[in-house]
């Protein structure tokens, strides 16, 4: 709520956090439908709602948007909901046409291996082509290292990066303390004497992504994330 510029009123309620949604405080507002999280890392956390808001006779939807065509399906619904087709055109059906020119425009035929992490202040975890910006690299040509070692998943360490040597690596920052997950980046990667013997390290191609585009949902700015991309696979 303060990180993020969304527009919203001052007195927009608050009810509790995306782990721990308080009921009390949605009931309190009376509300016509409440929209959940279907991939909470706690699943029992918004499912655990569900009974409490039908015997309030309050509708309850859960959605599970991990890839474009997840909230092009849930912006569906929700239009639908409201009546409103020119906003499903605008920011959906537009933003998919984007998105199709963009890759038509910028796939890859060489393939170059990726590696996509997570880092955050409590460790760093790879990231496969079934996340969110995993599928984006995917569609644009590239290939994640982790559909050959899928184990690193659980066993992430930096001699099987080394072994790997991907041509890129991308790192997207999470939690809301940027610099301690920074910090934890180069005190357990970055400070192996290795790390900069790496090709995409020595020839620039160790970059940061930025938040907005590939942590949250970039929605009807999804194609953004995608052109994001293509620029730095064609610089």
């Amino acid at each position: 709520m303060d990180s993020r510029d969304l527009g919203l009123p001052e007195d927009i309620a608050i009810v509790g956090t995306y782990q721990d949604p308080n009921i009390e405080a949605i009931l309190a507002l009376e509300p016509d439908l409440v929209l959940l999280s279907a991939e909470t890392t706690r699943t029992d956390s918004h499912v655990a709602l569900k009974d409490a808001l039908s015997e309030a006779g309050i509708t309850a939807a859960y959605f599970s948007v991990t890839h474009f065509e997840d909230y092009l399906n849930m912006l569906k619904i929700c239009s639908d909901i409201t009546g409103d087709a020119d906003a499903y055109q605008k920011n959906g059906l537009d933003v998919e046409a984007k998105i199709e020119a963009i890759i038509a425009e910028n796939k890859l035929d060489t393939e170059p291996s990726v590696l996509l992490m997570v880092t955050y202040s409590g460790g760093i975890r790879a990231q496969s082509s079934d996340t969110m910006t995993g599928r984006m690299l995917a569609e644009l040509g590239c290939h994640n290292i982790l559909d050959d070692n899928p184990g690193m998943l659980q066993d992430f360490s930096v001699e099987n990066i080394i072994e790997a040597d991907p041509d890129y690596i991308f790192v997207i920052p999470m939690g809301n303390d940027d610099a301690l997950a920074e910090k934890n980046l180069k005190e357990n990667v970055e400070s192996n004497p290795a790390w900069s013997s790496l090709t995409a390290v020595k020839e620039g191609r160790y970059i940061l992504l930025p938040k907005d585009k590939f942590m949250y949902k970039p929605n009807a700015r999804w194609a953004e994330s995608y052109a994001y991309l293509a620029d730095l696979l064609h610089a």
